[in-house]
């Protein structure tokens, strides 16, 4: 699950691989993943799994046993990966955080309504073009290899 906020949560599943020890991956050597509704217990929990570790943008797995739902990793700072509805809701919720935090010392009325995607033309010399308004940037710490991990079976 990927939480952004109190209110917005994305969901994804995969196989586990503890089952066959088999990742499935796609052409490009992602793992494959499949969308996820989530049920109102789900979403309330991602709420309060954001607001006890105070992190808007958070990540967590969420397990699925005999009709219950237990978190079973709290993965803190994450992003979908190649899901742009997410990077868009995101983006608007994240945008609409910032201002509304920002507005105060800044004199901003914060109620102002998300922009639409189109950007905005400048006019210049040889027509119109469009204005670059800031850069953002998200920046992953680490060496991103995959995780070494072994399993280990005991018979007693």
């Amino acid at each position: 699950v990927y939480a952004v906020g109190p209110y917005y949560a994305h969901a994804e599943a995969r196989k586990a691989p503890g089952l066959d020890g088999k990742v499935e991956r796609d052409s490009h050597g992602k793992e494959v993943r499949y969308p996820v509704i989530l049920s109102s217990k789900e979403k309330t929990i991602a709420r309060k799994v954001v607001i006890a570790f105070g992190q808007t943008v958070c990540g967590f797995d969420l397990l699925r046993a005999n009709g219950k739902s237990y978190v079973c990793d709290v993965n803190g700072f994450s992003f979908v990966k190649t899901s742009t509805k997410y990077y868009e809701d995101t983006a608007k919720i994240l945008g609409n955080t910032i201002l509304r935090r920002l507005a105060s010392s800044m004199s901003i009325p914060w109620q102002i309504p998300y922009q639409d995607d189109d950007p905005p033309l400048v006019s210049t010399p040889s027509g119109k073009v469009m204005e670059l308004r800031c850069v953002l940037a998200v920046i992953r710490h680490g060496d991103r290899t995959p995780k070494q991990k072994m399993k280990v079976l005991f018979n007693f």
